[in-house]
């Protein structure tokens, strides 16, 4: 395990360099190439460390609990008596 962690931080190291180079404003051939050997072996954990998309649920259930009051209240109305929110 620690010696994964250790590959991880290098592979890390090595993202961070090209980023920064890109970041830089410089040309096309300035951007940093890695020079580390496990580098393109390693390309498939590209997107490991970027968060994932989160979800609100509580937001959603609040939503879905107003929408389905709506519907009650318009049941109750009639259609003349509607309003919208």
């Amino acid at each position: 395990m620690r010696k994964w962690k250790i590959i991880l931080a290098q592979f890390r190291r090595e993202r961070k360099k090209i980023a920064d180079s890109k970041a830089s404003g410089s040309g096309i051939g300035d951007i940093y190439k890695p020079k580390w050997f496990a580098f393109e072996h390693l390309a498939f954990i590209h997107g490991r460390d970027c968060p994932n998309v989160s979800v609100n649920t509580e937001w959603q259930s609040n939503q879905q609990g107003r929408l389905a009051k709506r519907q009650q209240q318009k049941k109750k109305k009639g259609p003349l008596d509607c309003q919208y929110l």
